[in-house]
């Protein structure tokens, strides 16, 4: 190898002149492009190891990784697959999210190996893609293998895949096989790759057949966005659509839960039902009117909110009984209670003897009673 650097180094013009293929297993740009100070040739890194393997059985589908560092560090990762997908389709998760992990933890060159055919002969060219599906999954390895300067992907024996076949078996359920710590677990419920739905209409049949159609249950409309999701179908707002079409559903609006909270807070209500408590208050004097009047007595019932006015003359303790014998109890009956401020003309014998009498505090005028209230 030091020959080979030297031989490059002193030959330089000619390379450059002539196209020169050289045939190795080890990296040659790394080591002609990367010297230290002094020198001498920098030693080459190795790159990230990725085995990667799936199954799909009548159980369940799974897929599991193996990930091997330039350090030499290990881990691995067991995928259990909520979606319906075919064995090719399946091996390609695992090489997406490998990809994804690896690049993540900054790796830049990745050597990846499975001991699917197809998969391989597919990402490396000699096999043609058939399928929608398939070829939404080449596209995606295609766009991850750019973001490395080196990438490479291998075929190898089943024999040699064991560290990612016992996880894949294990996640698939095919054996009951328990995990160690090191193993993460996951459950993928959407597919790598979905169908880009464009058109409005498109999309309201989706909506419609997965809701409504002959497998639907008429899904809420967050159960309805994931079962869109797992079904392979992606648009931009699909929760919103969710949301609106399930609420447009007649047949889900009938049988409802109906809740049975308020809307608003209760609050405490003071009378019971209506005329058996009143509120008297008197106002200040005014103008003098007609006959001499120029004070008015009010009672406000608390439950209707009914307000009973009279003017008079003056604010005796008679002119005050008179009132409430004629206007109040003569016309709705002896009420269970009156309420009014400190002020001693209602200090009378019907109050005294034919209810409960209660006072409110001077400083609250009874003229807020007849404001009207939101009920």
């Amino acid at each position: 190898m030091l020959t080979l650097v030297v031989t490059a180094r002193r030959l330089r013009p000619y390379f450059q002149a002539y196209p020169v293929k050289v045939q190795t297993d080890v990296l040659l740009r790394k080591i002609l492009q990367k010297c230290d100070i002094t020198g001498q040739m920098t030693s080459w890194g190795k790159q990230w190891q990725v085995y990667v393997d799936g199954s799909s059985c009548r159980i369940g589908g799974g897929a599991g990784l193996h990930i091997v560092t330039d350090s030499g560090e290990r881990f691995d990762y067991a995928l259990k697959l909520r979606f319906k997908v075919t064995n090719n389709e399946e091996e390609y998760e695992p090489l997406l999210l490998g990809l994804t992990l690896a690049r993540s933890l900054s790796a830049t060159e990745v050597e990846v190996k499975a001991d699917s055919q197809i998969v391989v002969g597919q990402v490396t060219g000699q096999f043609l893609t058939k399928g929608e599906n398939l070829k939404r999954y080449l596209q995606r390895v295609g766009e991850k293998r750019d973001r490395f300067q080196y990438f490479a992907n291998h075929q190898i024996p089943r024999g040699e895949n064991q560290e990612a076949g016992w996880v894949t078996k294990a996640a698939s359920g095919q054996e009951e096989v328990p995990l160690p710590d090191h193993v993460v677990a996951q459950t993928v419920d959407i597919a790598a790759v979905g169908i880009w739905v464009s058109a409005i209409e498109q999309a309201q049949y989706v909506l419609a057949e997965i809701h409504e159609g002959v497998c639907g249950n008429h899904a809420s409309k967050r159960a309805l966005a994931l079962r869109i999701a797992r079904a392979v179908y992606y648009w931009p707002n699909t929760h919103k659509d969710a949301d609106k079409f399930a609420r447009k559903c007649l047949k889900c609006q009938e049988n409802a839960p109906i809740p049975h909270c308020p809307p608003a807070e209760l609050t405490f209500v003071t009378a019971q039902w209506p005329f058996v408590q009143w509120g008297l208050d008197l106002i200040d004097p005014l103008p003098t009117g007609k006959g001499g009047v120029k004070f008015v007595i009010v009672a406000v019932d608390y439950f209707t909110k009914w307000v009973k006015a009279e003017a008079l003359a003056t604010i005796t303790t008679r002119a005050i009984t008179n009132f409430l014998w004629k206007s109040i109890i003569c016309r709705f009956g002896i009420p269970q209670s009156f309420i009014s401020d400190n002020g001693r003309n209602f200090d009378v014998c019907i109050i005294e003897n034919g209810a409960w009498s209660s006072r409110s505090k001077p400083s609250i005028p009874l003229q807020d009673i007849r404001k009207p209230t939101a009920k």
